[in-house]
């Protein structure tokens, strides 16, 4: 069950991406919040506050609270606020978010492809146990292949957009089955011990193309 200010924090993000509070210009003063919502100051607040840490507003000083523009400030928090809304209502954010994953996935197997062929073969192995039966085996097998990667930023990466890759894993192996999802990966996973000198982006591409499918239709 979301709190309250979760609640809050996201009516603030939809009014926000949607230009009911445009950037550069200053939200409503928290007590006035208070009342067009209809919850507490406090909770205001602190809605407020999760708000600044994502870089879509800035509280100034004796002046009020500034909505920024968040395509120069805001943070990858910010997704985590689309996560939870209706996958249709920001588009163009979550293509973004999923494309910005899969070339992630793809940055990760060209790492690993560059490897020995007794470490690729290494981390083959590992990544296949991984087994896919529900969702959020889909954010275990993610974050596992970061790991193999050897690179920790992409290890980061992938703990940051957790919630993302939960709700995809979650949202593909509802309507297509865990069995699906195990095939798609595989193609992925074959990659690792390919003897091709490089690795092509059509398969990644087309794992795009089925996860949006999915997830986003």
């Amino acid at each position: 069950m979301k709190s309250a200010e979760t609640t809050v924090e996201e009516i603030l993000v939809e009014k926000i991406l949607t230009n009911v509070y445009p950037p550069h210009t200053m939200l409503p003063p928290e007590r006035e919040l208070a009342v067009l919502l209809s919850y507490s100051r406090p909770v205001i607040h602190k809605a407020i506050i999760r708000l600044e840490g994502k870089g879509l507003v800035t509280i100034v000083p004796r002046k009020g609270i500034k909505v920024n523009d968040y395509l120069t400030s805001g943070k990858l928090g910010l997704l985590e606020s689309l996560y939870h809304m209706d996958r249709g209502r920001f588009p163009s954010l979550n293509n973004a978010m999923l494309e910005f994953i899969i070339r992630n996935l793809e940055a990760m197997i060209r790492q690993i492809h560059k490897m020995s062929p007794v470490k690729r073969k290494k981390s083959y192995d590992m990544i296949t146990s991984v087994e896919i039966n529900i969702g959020h085996d889909v954010y275990i097998w993610v974050h596992t292949l970061a790991m193999l990667s050897g690179n920790p930023i992409y290890t980061m990466l992938v703990n940051e957009f957790q919630i993302g890759i939960l709700n995809v894993g979650n949202a593909v192996v509802k309507e297509k089955g865990a069995s699906v999802m195990k095939i798609w990966l595989k193609e992925i996973e074959e990659l690792m011990i390919d003897e091709a000198q490089e690795i092509g982006t059509a398969c990644f591409d087309r794992f795009y193309e089925r996860i949006e499918n999915v997830w986003l239709k």
